[in-house]
């Protein structure tokens, strides 16, 4: 296996918006580019990372508390406590982060904490891979640590 970092991996320059962005806004730019996730800086020009704002945090945080999103901004509604990787990191770190904290997607961080990517699960399950970094049963392990049920004694209705 060959050691790849996660500056490698990651996708750079993702989609960053301020924690005063409204959620109708955020809304967009998840349809517009087809994400799910987009880290929440202070401002654009220092890039630090405040949390992340997800789709669930706008389904079920906003518009399922009954919140209007064009009232509501994306400091109401973020995840604050938000688990990042360096970009120097390797990808057996990056997949034990993003096990322990069961995320398909962790911000990349740059020495001074700006955000300059996004490693999402289908990143190490493709890229990761092919380039002989892990193997399938390390990524199939943490496929399935991310998605074991936060609440094992609630079972989903279909």
């Amino acid at each position: 296996m060959r050691e790849m970092k996660a500056a490698e991996l990651m996708t750079p320059d993702p989609i960053i918006v301020e924690r005063g962005t409204p959620i109708s806004d955020v809304a967009r730019e998840f349809r517009e580019h087809d994400i799910g996730m987009v880290p929440v800086v202070e401002s654009h020009a220092d890039r630090r990372l405040l949390g992340v704002i997800t789709d669930r945090d706008v389904a079920v945080r906003c518009v399922a508390a009954g919140h209007e999103p064009h009232h509501c901004s994306v400091d109401q509604h973020m995840t604050r406590d938000v688990r990042a990787v360096r970009a120097g990191d390797d990808v057996a770190t990056v997949m034990a982060v993003m096990k322990s904290a069961q995320v398909r997607r962790v911000p990349v961080l740059d020495a001074k904490d700006r955000v300059i990517g996004i490693i999402a699960q289908a990143d190490l399950a493709v890229e990761a891979v092919e380039e002989q970094a892990v193997s399938k049963l390390d990524v199939a392990d943490t496929v399935a640590r991310i998605s074991e049920p936060a609440h094992p004694e609630k079972k989903s209705v279909h």
